[in-house]
């Protein structure tokens, strides 16, 4: 008796340490959506989503829709200017409302933005001109004007109230943010032109490292920076120009003053955004008229064009606009 009284409670205990017990349902945390590859925001009758697309095979991995706003965030005829912004996560979003700014977080269990908070600025601010997550990634920045103060709100802290960063700007770039995170409120402007037709325009913090750039090679074509520098050399992509050159090498010679230009890889159609792979070796180029081609980034890329299954063309009232690489 005492022999088989032992043998039953030692399979008990056995058997209770070898299981797990049923996990708590109100315990158990939601796997966070798959945000990966080329981001693209899309505005219309099915509402605002930010879309990620397997640039390799044209695959919609995942889809996040946002609430309806009070303005579409993207639009037929401001392809570059942004109603909206996202943190570098894509865990946090921000539209234009009104006077102020809405903000929305990712809500992993339901897989979209939800909204959280309307920020309003300070009366003795003004209109907010410009915003952009920046610093940590869950702060917002924001100003009223180029000569005015720069405010930030916590994301993370519901009742948090804007708090001034900076007496102002000294330059009409915007908030900008150095390779620590800092923002960059002293700069120096950089003009060069190799010759007539070419020029950029630099933006330096004060240890004399770039952190924003744009190029001007001939009548109209503009390119914008689109990776962090590297040493002296900037990769730099198209933005509303024609068909031609859609990605552009410059290396910089400081000791000189010159710059020197070397078109990468071509887009067979006009291109309205540049984005880049976080390791700088592959380019998208989305086009006006809805295709995106994808190419190296080394010298002599052969774009080929990229068939996106399953988000609308633009047009009809639905329009996209590419927002990066993650």
């Amino acid at each position: 008796m005492k022999k088989w009284l032992f043998v039953a409670v030692s399979s008990a205990l056995v058997a209770a340490c070898g299981s797990k017990p049923a996990p708590n349902p109100d315990t158990v945390v939601p796997e966070p959506p798959r945000m990966q590859g080329v981001a693209v925001l899309s505005s219309g009758n099915h509402g605002n989503r930010l879309e990620f697309v397997d640039p390799r095979t044209g695959t919609i991995t995942t889809t996040l829709p946002l609430p309806a706003t009070e303005k579409p965030l993207a639009t037929q005829y401001s392809p570059s200017k942004a109603n909206e912004v996202f943190s570098p996560d894509w865990r946090y979003a921000a539209a234009r409302a009104g006077n102020g700014i809405q903000l929305y977080a990712l809500d992993d269990a339901e897989k979209r933005y939800v909204p959280t908070r309307r920020i309003t600025p300070p009366p003795e601010a003004g209109v907010i001109e410009s915003f952009r997550f920046g610093g940590s990634g869950s702060k917002l920045w924001f100003t009223t004007g180029i000569s005015n103060p720069v405010y930030s709100v916590d994301c993370l802290a519901p009742n948090s109230a804007p708090v001034q960063e900076a007496a102002a700007l000294d330059h009409t770039w915007g908030l900008m943010w150095d390779a620590q995170g800092r923002l960059v409120t002293e700069s120096v402007l950089t003009t060069i032109a190799p010759d007539g037709k070419s020029w950029m325009y630099s933006v330096a913090d004060e240890s004399g490292t770039i952190v924003d750039a744009t190029l001007s090679v001939g009548s109209g074509n503009e390119y914008y920076l689109v990776a962090p520098p590297d040493g002296d050399t900037l990769l730099f992509g198209a933005r509303s120009k024609p068909a031609g050159p859609a990605l552009i090498r410059v290396v910089r010679d400081q000791a000189a003053g010159t710059i020197r230009v070397t078109a990468i890889a071509d887009s067979p159609q006009p291109v309205t955004s540049t984005v880049v792979s976080p390791d700088q070796t592959e380019a998208v180029f989305a086009t006006v008229d809805g295709p995106w081609f994808i190419s190296s980034t080394a010298p002599g890329g052969t774009p080929r064009q990229i068939v996106v299954q399953g988000l609308p063309e633009d047009g009809t009232g639905t329009y996209h606009r590419v927002l990066g690489w993650a």
